[in-house]
């Protein structure tokens, strides 16, 4: 048995409303961006989804992971509760935590932040928070093993270096428990590896994936790696990460220095106008990506919108701000049908789609962006009723042995959770803080 890596006395949790909501109070200007009869439809929505999480509870075998395990679960329930819109929305988070804290004993997902224990972190920081968060004495065996990795543990070229299984992720734990000085340290290291790790580009600076660490059908089409373009396991999750650490005021020069040629990098990828789409998956040396992304927050033109954006606000560069903000554009522009969207969930569905227009939206104050994400709401409230689901809304799953399939998954990441979140955000003034795992977010103009 693996010895848990986070505090498990319940004891610890005390209120599970996310840290944010109970800091002194500043003006925020987030606003419900749905009205009337697909404000009320998107409500139901998710309200049938937790409550159909909480009545199949037991039949749900989960493991802890933010993604797809409990700490994920728990997430909707607490922004419920800080909504004010769900009688037994904090009994039900705190039950979630605390389920999730258990089947952490037995986790296999490493010290990932999407499938592991920095995201076992990452949930009890973010919805305990204040100075439950900020003690190193409840995150202590986290913070060693973290801090061997990227500090003690022999350089290696092939450490993932991606938000959802590597050293960006550690670095979004290490932001959501600032303004810990182990967090700090973490992530000042976090952003020392990316910088040893980083590839010299005549437009920058990019991280390469290496061919060893490639799936078996793409080890002998790309023998020396390829640079991916994408957030989730990307070159521009690094450019979230960096920004969000400038804000936030750790190593700023030399994060500084690095989002500069990441930024360039990535900006320097993009197709020309009259492509489908401004990304491709990925680049390899020598040889421009197979095919134009779809588009989503894990790949293509909108995930990638939003870390521009970031790094601009970060560092008051205009020329960064007018290029998300045309990126962002050029996808809502984007048909449809063209777009790869198969189900409703965040990370590649219409939900992920719809929540990333609205935080834009929020962030630029443009009314196109604003009708993008009210059809994107709209388009996922049409998913529901396909193939059974959780409230409703099924996940369409491939790589099951019988082929493409939909299943009930109440994860947050690709399933119904997920969609509940981005519901709640577009019918509540409460700012939904949560989308910084998903590196996404943006301050309000409004």
């Amino acid at each position: 048995m693996q010895p848990a890596l986070v505090a498990t006395d319940s004891s610890a949790l005390g209120s599970a409303t996310p840290a944010h909501s109970r800091q002194p109070a500043a003006p925020r200007g987030w606003q419900p961006i749905l009205d009337g009869i697909l404000a009320d439809r998107a409500t139901s929505a998710w309200r049938r989804i937790v409550k159909d999480i909480t009545r199949r509870s037991a039949e749900f075998q989960l493991d802890a992971s933010l993604a797809g395990g409990a700490m994920g679960i728990a997430v909707p329930f607490a922004y419920a509760a800080q909504a004010a819109a769900l009688p037994d929305a904090e009994s039900q988070a705190v039950e979630w935590l605390e389920r999730g804290m258990h089947a952490s004993q037995h986790t296999r997902g490493g010290l990932s932040l999407y499938g592991g224990l920095a995201g076992v972190g990452w949930t009890i920081a973010h919805l305990t928070g204040g100075e439950e968060s900020a003690d190193d004495a409840n995150f202590s065996a986290l913070d060693a093993a973290l801090r061997y990795q990227l500090d003690v543990a022999p350089f290696d070229h092939l450490m993932p270096y991606d938000v959802v299984s590597g050293i960006v992720g550690w670095g979004a734990y290490a932001l959501q428990r600032l303004p810990s000085p182990t967090a700090r340290e973490l992530l000042e290291l976090a952003i020392a590896r990316l910088a040893a790790l980083s590839v010299a580009q005549p437009d920058g600076v990019a991280w390469l994936t290496p061919a060893a660490t490639l799936p078996g059908n793409q080890r002998s089409q790309f023998p020396e790696g390829y640079f991916n373009l994408g957030v989730a396991h990307g070159v521009a999750g690094v450019v979230g990460l960096l920004a969000a650490a400038i804000s936030r005021g750790v190593a700023v020069d030399a994060a500084t220095r690095l989002l500069g040629q990441a930024t360039s990098y990535l900006l320097a990828q993009q197709n020309s106008a009259d492509a489908l789409g401004a990304y491709d998956y990925y680049v390899a040396p020598g040889q421009r990506g197979a095919s134009v992304s779809r588009l989503a927050w894990c790949y293509g033109d909108l995930g990638n919108a939003v870390v521009v954006a970031r790094a601009a606000a970060a560092t008051g560069n205009g020329a960064w701000r007018r290029a998300a903000h045309e990126l962002a554009l050029r996808a809502a522009r984007r048909g449809a049908a063209t777009t790869g969207v198969e189900d409703a969930g965040l990370c590649h569905g219409a939900a992920g789609l719809a929540h990333l227009f609205n935080r834009l939206y929020q962030h630029f104050a443009d009314d196109e962006l604003r009708a993008a994400a009210i059809g994107w709401f709209a388009r996922t409230l049409a998913f529901e009723g396909r193939g059974g689901g959780v409230g409703g809304f099924a996940a369409w799953q491939h790589g099951l042995p019988s082929g493409p399939a939909w299943t009930d998954d109440p994860g947050l990441l690709e399933g119904a959770s997920g969609v509940a979140l981005a519901f709640l955000a577009a019918t509540t003034d409460v700012e939904p803080a949560w989308d910084a795992m998903l590196l996404a977010d943006l301050p309000v103009a409004l």
